[in-house]
């Protein structure tokens, strides 16, 4: 009999504790599961982001597979190759890598831009909004306009200084 191969799985959580204000969300929640509610107010399109990146060294061209970190977050590559060079041949030098997209390994990825509900924005104040990475069965099934209540890990990232 054969043995059944594990594959990605997406889970979806369900909460019945009460929503978090955006404006209480700060540092001690890092990390944590958080519910909040809003209206998207945005959506991205769907971009193509990498779960394990595979690299080749330019040097001797040993191969090497790296996972992305989840969210936003890319991959962490190694600085240096760990292929033992053989007596007269040369060391590979630092950053040798290149990634080789057609074997990497890929999920839809898309985001949201979530802004709170009218009613819990104080009265003079300016609603406060939040970004949501959604990926896999998730992307595509919200429109701008949607009112949502969202379960999910939260966390920063270092933004990129390029814009689509």
């Amino acid at each position: 009999m054969e043995e059944p191969v594990p594959g990605d799985v997406q889970i979806f959580l369900s909460s019945k504790e009460n929503c978090l204000s955006m404006r209480s969300v700060g540092a001690d929640y890092m990390s944590k599961l958080v519910k909040i509610a809003g209206i998207t107010i945005a959506a991205s399109r769907v971009k193509a982001k990498a779960t394990h990146v595979t690299l080749i060294c330019k040097n001797c061209r040993s191969v090497r597979t790296v996972p992305c970190r989840p969210g936003l977050g890319g991959a962490i590559v190694p600085r240096s190759c760990d292929h033992v060079p053989q007596p007269g041949e040369e060391p590979c030098p630092l950053d040798p890598w290149i990634a080789v997209p057609d074997k990497s390994k890929y999920v839809d990825l898309q985001t949201l831009k979530l802004q709170e509900n009218p009613e819990d924005v104080p009265t003079g104040e300016l609603p406060r909004n939040m970004l949501l990475s959604v990926d896999r069965h998730l992307v595509q099934t919200i429109v701008p306009g949607t009112r949502l209540t969202v379960v999910g890990i939260y966390s920063v990232y270092q933004a990129s200084t390029t814009y689509d």
